[in-house]
């Protein structure tokens, strides 16, 4: 067979089924000196009798880390002679562990010749329609083993290996939605220097005219970008919104905006956007472009009558939000005025991926728990984040007893079903600053998936930026080196925090909707998820899951939304009305219904009852006092210290006056503001006067006296270790 030839052992010019390649590439390909395309003898020989092989240790297939973490791993040997058994000879056969890819690309990885950069574009191009976790993409390209190693794999070692890769898919995931060049504007400059001010404008308009991807956040000019983040030893693409550089933008105007032509000798000449123009482009911070909340990789909704879907890509005027799928993802039709039944229907597809997760409160007869309904209500909030505009919307945590518990993955798969990725994960931090300072980077970049991954074990969390992000959908930036704070919107992002036994705290707490994962197992990783896996189910049709929230919601708005009995919050009844009720509607825990048991075990109310009580014991005159005598008080003790041992009479007030074993009258002073008119069992503290010195007044001092009389006093010893509430969460 000459090297010019393209063909197989089927006849000359025959691809295995299903390869995916069209007619016009394959007519491409035969005018390439291509050697000869069919998998060797030899190579298949040699898999099969790899495969008749016991497996060995040290090279044993690993699960992909996209799987779940928590007892998957099965069988090893089975999975491997299962893969072996169900392949076309070894052929076609899925024997890589730590990556696969759908049949119809197989054939293009193994595709043996010359190095080829159009086969290679192609595997990227179909790959990412596909909706193939990028990860896998890499691996598949960088695989060398027969029966791999083709012209795929040698195009990418001589471009540059793994960086060339991902530079590819991030270029093809980033191509412009605008059209070609012959529709540019025409700006002719008679000199340079010449009317900036008039120029920068007329680019504005020309760069809104093509509906360039250039918008407005924090009156700075953004786009939307596809980047490389590493998360957990895997290489995720992640969509992101990104401050314009002067050449990222002169290249933006030149490309897709605006034709600079300049007169040389008679002739219009074409030249490079003038550097100053886009300087003042850049500065000007006043623009008619369109402002931008956010970046969403999936259809989502709007809120309007028929809650209408935005499935074209590119700027959606009504939510502010930028679509670029990423990936070709494909639903079904969804009803515009579906019925109950219809919305059951959907809501048990939604559950069907819920049910290898251990839910606290759920056993093999009962599959509902308010754990269960706070996911599904975190992966509808997701979803249909469009149609909640500048509404707030809650926070959601997943927290468990013990590690490998499932935490991640839970988060991991309602991530892949709103975005088609794995999210990016961030850090968090013990120190509340620190967090805070994550929190505002996080928000900066405008994903609407923000993930605080494995917060410290026992971790009490307190964050104003959070806060602020899910009531006002916005966060306050304090800009670096200065003294102003900047905001940042943040309505297309929806905030998931997890780890072991965490607890929210203060303003949080009515913020928060909670699930909790329980194994009851000693060992929780030994579990397992039944095959598919949920987020295997989920990549190979998204658009159905997609489809059954957009059911679920229009089920309820054409039944007129009736009103359910739920605990909503002030400021949330938008989104109460949307996610909250809907799944009340059919059945389901309300996911709000843990808000009381936070709060019982929330340290900062447990701070507070602690002190009201401790000043409710000092039995002050007329229930009035001031700082100095509450440091008199914490002061006091009996014995002498030689003959009886020395105790001070109230030491639960002196530990709450103390500082690193001293009192600090400051701190004490700013906690008693702080708590002020916060009614707790009928008491409070109120300021009764306000002068050089204030004056309090404990309200209610009685009746505290009264509910608590017989019950164990304030007065007993604490507990050992500065901070000991806040590290011991039950």
């Amino acid at each position: 067979m000459s090297n010019g030839d393209y063909s197989s052992e089927n006849g000359a010019g025959q691809a295995p089924d299903g390869a995916g390649i069209d007619m016009d590439t394959r007519v491409r390909l035969r005018s390439r000196n291509w050697s000869d395309a069919k998998i060797d003898r030899s190579t298949r020989q040699e898999r099969e009798a790899e495969l008749a092989k016991p497996p060995n240790r040290q090279t044993a297939s690993t699960a992909r880390e996209d799987q779940p973490t928590n007892g998957d791993g099965g069988d090893r040997e089975q999975e491997r002679r299962e893969r072996a058994a169900n392949s076309d000879g070894g052929v076609f056969n899925f024997r890589i562990a730590r990556w696969s890819l759908p049949p119809a690309l197989m054939w293009l990885v193994q595709l043996q010749g010359e190095a080829s950069q159009e086969l290679f574009n192609k595997l990227i191009e179909e790959a990412l329609r596909a909706s193939v976790d990028e990860d896998n993409i890499i691996k598949a390209c960088l695989d060398g083993e027969p029966p791999y190693g083709g012209s795929i794999y040698k195009h990418v070692q001589a471009s540059g290996g793994e960086n060339y890769v991902k530079q590819t898919i991030a270029r093809v995931a980033n191509a412009p939605l605008s059209a070609g060049d012959h529709e540019r504007e025409e700006i002719h400059v008679v000199r340079a220097g010449a009317g900036t001010d008039i120029l920068w404008r007329a680019t504005e308009r020309a760069l809104k005219k093509r509906k360039c991807p250039v918008f407005v956040r924090n009156d700075r000019l953004v786009q939307p970008l596809w980047h490389w983040e590493k998360a957990a030893n895997r290489n995720v693409l992640v969509a992101k919104l990104e401050r314009f550089s002067l050449l990222q933008l002169i290249d933006m105007v030149g490309h897709n905006a605006v034709q600079f032509k300049k007169l040389v000798r008679g002739n219009w000449i074409e030249i490079d956007p003038p550097e100053e123009v886009i300087e003042q482009l850049l500065a000007a911070h006043h623009y008619i472009l369109p402002q931008i909340a956010g970046i969403v990789t999936s259809p989502t909704m709007r809120n309007d009558a028929a809650l209408s879907l935005i499935t074209e890509p590119g700027y959606d005027e009504l939510t502010q939000l930028w679509y670029k799928s990423s990936d070709n993802v494909q639903m079904p039709p969804v009803p515009e005025r579906p019925t109950r039944d219809e919305a059951v229907t959907a809501l048990k597809l939604l559950n069907s991926l819920l049910d290898g997760f251990p839910f606290e409160g759920e056993t093999k007869d009962k599959r509902k728990s308010v754990s269960r309904s706070a996911a599904l209500a975190g992966m509808m909030t997701t979803v249909a984040i469009g149609a909640l505009e500048a509404a707030a919307v809650p926070l959601f945590l997943v927290t468990a007893n013990d590690a490998r518990t499932g935490k991640t993955y839970l988060i991991n798969l309602i991530g892949v079903i709103a975005t088609g990725h794995v999210p990016v994960p961030n850090s968090g931090a013990r120190k509340q600053e620190e967090f805070e300072k994550r929190v505002e980077t996080a928000a900066l970049t405008g994903r609407a998936f923000m993930h605080f991954n494995n917060l410290p074990n026992g971790m009490v969390v307190e964050s104003e930026r959070l806060a602020e992000l899910s009531s006002e959908r916005k966060v306050f930036i304090r800009k670096l080196g200065r003294h102003e704070e900047g905001e940042c919107n943040c309505r297309a992002t929806v905030a998931f925090l997890n780890g072991n036994n965490i607890l929210p705290s203060g303003d949080l707490v009515p913020r928060i909707v909670s699930c909790r994962l329980d194994a009851q197992m000693e060992h929780p990783e030994e579990r397992k998820f039944a095959k598919p896996y949920p987020h295997e189910r989920v990549r190979a049709d998204r658009g159905a899951y997609l489809a059954a929230v957009f059911t679920i919601l229009r089920a309820f708005r054409a039944a007129g939304e009736p009103e359910q009995t739920c605990k909503c919050v002030a400021g949330y009844e938008q989104w109460s009305r949307l996610v909250q009720q809907a799944l009340i509607w059919l059945g389901e825990e309300d996911p709000w219904g843990t808000m009381e048991d936070m709060r019982a075990i929330d340290p900062a109310e447990e701070n507070l009852k602690r002190l009201l009580k401790a000043l409710a014991d000092c039995k002050f005159v007329d229930d009035e006092f001031t700082v100095a005598d509450c440091k008199e008080k914490a002061d006091a003790f009996s014995g002498d210290g030689y003959h009886q041992a020395r105790k001070f009479t109230h030491d639960v007030l002196r530990e709450l006056m103390s500082e690193r074993g001293q009192i600090n009258t400051k701190s004490f002073g700013w906690l008693l503001r702080n708590s002020r008119d916060k009614i707790r069992d009928g008491c409070c503290i109120r300021l009764s006067k306000q002068g050089k010195t204030r004056i309090f007044y404990l309200e209610g001092a009685d009746k505290l006296r009264t509910a608590t009389a017989g019950a164990p006093t304030a007065d007993t010893p604490a507990r050992a270790g500065a901070g000991a509430d806040k590290d011991e969460p039950f």
